[in-house]
């Protein structure tokens, strides 16, 4: 019995072992810090990449290793993601670590950090020998810059991000932005929009797509937030919000929600149907 339990234990220690080895992009995710590009006067957000982050993780990988890298990675993904069906993905974390991790270090496209502290990796002609994914992580900072449009914002994310579609936390606090259309077509969760130059009502139809993963929204400070009944106008497209300018909802708030929707949002058809019911 005494040597059942210790096989067992060996072969319990092996499995957890195997399984930690094996590269997890969920895992990866969830414990790196924000890529931190705040206060970094960026203003077109297809070129957030080559701005210097104050935090985030990626990777080092080796130049020559970098084909075979791809390819296990590939197997890996074609495993745990089903095969094609995450095809899409595939290819682009394929492309992003083309273009951002392995690309020629003197192109104006592309940055690629050299390792201050390891001199010996810098070859005879001054190329640096080691490369860098792109940025692992869910969150990004974005906060107090000078971007104006969102109309690239997903393309601007697969150049930065490893795995853009596992973003939940955005921060676009602070800057001069006016119209919400081009926001990544991913789950968020938290979204940061203060202090921006938000006037039209309207624009805020766009975040109806986050309808039921979006927990958490800031809009105050922005030319919007004066309109009458503005709260409750928030609360009839995003019925699923639980903080709302970093106010709890309450009961009440969804409650007087609905009463709002029904009044001045419903059709003209849904208004003619309950007058005949009344």
């Amino acid at each position: 019995m005494t040597v059942t339990i210790q096989q067992t234990n060996k072969e319990m220690t092996e499995r957890i072992k195997a399984i930690k080895s094996k590269p997890s992009r969920y895992t990866a995710t969830r414990t790196y810090p924000p890529v931190d590009l705040s206060f970094r006067m960026i203003s077109d957000i297809t070129k957030m990449h080559k701005a210097e982050a104050r935090k985030g993780y990626r990777k080092r990988i080796n130049k020559q290793d970098s084909n075979t890298t791809l390819q296990d990675t590939k197997k890996t993904d074609d495993v745990q993601q089903g095969g094609s069906s995450k095809s899409l993905t595939i290819e682009r974390r394929k492309r992003n670590q083309v273009t951002s991790a392995f690309a020629d270090p003197l192109a104006d496209e592309v940055e690629v950090r050299k390792d201050e502290e390891d001199n010996e990796d810098v070859g005879e002609d001054g190329e640096p020998k080691i490369h860098y994914t792109n940025y692992y992580g869910n969150a990004i900072k974005l906060n107090n810059n000078n971007i104006e449009s969102l109309a690239a914002f997903e393309e601007g994310i697969e150049s930065l991000m490893e795995f853009p579609e596992d973003l939940t936390w955005v921060d676009l606090s602070f800057n001069l932005i006016s119209d919400l259309e081009g926001l990544p077509n991913c789950h968020l969760s938290v979204l940061n929009l203060h202090g921006n130059q938000l006037a039209d009502p309207r624009q805020l139809f766009h975040l109806r797509k986050y309808a039921r993963t979006l927990q958490k929204l800031t809009l105050h400070g922005n030319p919007l937030c004066e309109m009458k009944n503005y709260r409750y106008f928030v609360l009839s497209i995003l019925p699923f919000l639980k903080s709302l300018d970093f106010a709890t909802i309450t009961r009440k708030d969804l409650e007087t929600a609905h009463t709002f929707e029904q009044i001045y949002m419903a059709s003209p058809k849904k208004r003619k149907k309950k007058k005949k019911e009344e």
